[in-house]
């Protein structure tokens, strides 16, 4: 693997976190943030893994850091929709469905998934 390949880094750690191997998944989003701490969704990856964890206060530190507002939406969503399931978040949910629905699939289907 290049030392320097953020796609191998972040594909890898997808690969961890589908496995359910979430320290191998954290230490490649690490990795990938020491090159380049501007990736467009490390942070909402690692996230991601902090709330498999049940760590819903560390997955939303993260999420925090995000810079780009599709991804902190996606990643915020995961967690809010996940754990809270408010009214509030549903219609957050609603209305990032009805904004990315043509796009967004992929991303639609993790929050939802992540809510069962």
């Amino acid at each position: 693997m290049d030392p320097l390949d953020l796609r191998a880094y972040h594909d890898q750690g997808r690969l961890h976190i589908a496995l359910g191997e979430l320290d191998a998944a954290e230490n490649c989003y690490r990795s990938l943030l020491s090159i380049n701490p501007h990736h467009h969704n490390a942070q909402g990856l690692l996230g991601k893994i902090y709330l498999a964890r049940g760590d819903g206060r560390r997955a939303l530190e993260a999420i925090s850091k995000l810079e780009q507002p599709f991804w902190r939406q996606w990643a915020t969503l995961l967690v809010n929709y996940s754990l809270l399931g408010t009214p509030e978040s549903k219609q957050e949910m609603a209305k990032f469905v009805a904004d990315n629905k043509h796009d967004s699939a992929v991303q639609i289907a993790q929050i939802y998934a992540g809510a069962s």
